[in-house]
């Protein structure tokens, strides 16, 4: 299981799409050393889209070891990691990386407001030079007014506050629920990150 647009994109960048397994602990890694051709793994290691699996610590330090061994890369989109309700936060695996193997991808659509459409990218130092001409090529026009006005909210302390009130509306949210799963659905309350 996994996110369709961004298998859809890398399709389209000429990929070849292979499924791994994702279980309670998130993505099942050791699966990796049977696709020996691997060059690149996508995750969602905060809430694995869609099952909401949170890939482990082992499992995290697992797929760095294999993105190192492999000399392969790690596209970790963080696509909602300010959402986590239980348990201590996981470090992303960006902060755990120490060979330059990470592509750390976020967005301020979760957090802020969906039509903001503002991402970013977390390189290693020595793809920046490539990645921006890639984007250089790609993307003529840049809305440099909506990213001066997040860079100002976020400089000025508002974006944390923000954060942290999303998060207990978000919580709030799912708790209510949760609290009235089984009267509708009819079964025992699920298990979520």
């Amino acid at each position: 299981p996994g996110y369709r647009a961004a298998g859809l994109a890398l399709r389209s960048g000429g990929a070849r799409l292979q499924g791994v397994a994702v279980d309670g602990a998130g993505l099942v890694v050791e699966q990796l050393a049977g696709l020996p051709d691997c060059r690149l793994v996508y995750v969602t290691p905060s809430h694995q889209y869609p099952t909401g699996a949170v890939l482990s610590l082992p499992r995290r330090l697992a797929l760095l070891d294999w993105a190192q061994q492999a000399d392969g890369w790690i596209v970790e989109d963080d696509y909602d990691g300010e959402y986590r309700y239980q348990g201590a936060p996981l470090a992303p695996l960006a902060a755990l990386d120490r060979h330059g193997r990470v592509l750390y991808v976020g967005t301020f659509s979760k957090i802020a407001f969906p039509g903001l459409r503002l991402g970013y990218l977390v390189a290693p130092p020595a793809l920046v030079p490539a990645l921006l001409e890639l984007q250089r090529a790609g993307i003529r026009h840049l809305d440099s007014a909506t990213q001066t006005v997040m860079a100002d909210f976020i400089e000025q302390g508002h974006f944390q506050r923000h954060i942290r009130r999303m998060r207990r509306a978000a919580r709030s949210r799912r708790d209510a629920l949760l609290a009235g799963w089984p009267e509708v659905a009819g079964c025992a309350t699920p298990g979520v990150p």
